[in-house]
């Protein structure tokens, strides 16, 4: 319980079946709201809407803010591994609850639609793999205007 140590928080899956279940909502709802407390991140799945069917309750936690949706196919899905894999990497590796610089760069490439604008202020953050000047990478400064999915200690869903 050491409020240091990283928790990554794993649902497999936000699905039309599990919704039926008001406590596993309850649930999801509170992983996802959890802030401050410890250094957390939520990796789960997302149905991908069929035949424009879409559920409600998945569709509002693909629109927080704080979670960002990847598009996860078979053709991609070694490298969206790779990336998910590098980006918790980087994330746990990271000190003290300040999860500004979370590298999400790398998973740019796997994001769904619409969810661009939720890496908005990541490009400017080195990505894990930038040569960093020695003694480490300087901590940037949290800004009041990071209020997205990199900024916060919080969520990264990928649909499938």
């Amino acid at each position: 319980d050491d409020a240091n140590t990283p928790v990554v928080v794993v649902i497999d899956e936000v699905g039309k079946m599990e919704l039926k279940s008001e406590k596993f909502i309850a649930t999801v709802h509170a992983a996802l709201d959890r802030k401050g407390e410890q250094k957390r991140m939520v990796l789960g799945t997302l149905p991908t809407p069929r035949y424009g069917h879409k559920i409600q309750e998945v569709e509002d936690i693909r629109a927080r803010e704080d979670v960002l949706v990847l598009k996860i196919k078979q053709a991609n899905r070694d490298a969206a591994t790779d990336a998910v894999t590098a980006a918790l990497t980087a994330w746990t590796d990271e000190e003290g609850l300040d999860s500004a610089s979370v590298h999400l760069d790398g998973l740019r490439p796997f994001l769904d639609e619409g969810q661009e604008h939720k890496l908005a202020t990541t490009s400017s953050a080195p990505s894990p793999s930038t040569p960093q000047p020695e003694g480490g990478p300087a901590k940037k400064p949290r800004t009041d205007d990071t209020n997205n999915a990199s900024a916060v200690c919080g969520p990264l869903i990928g649909a499938e």
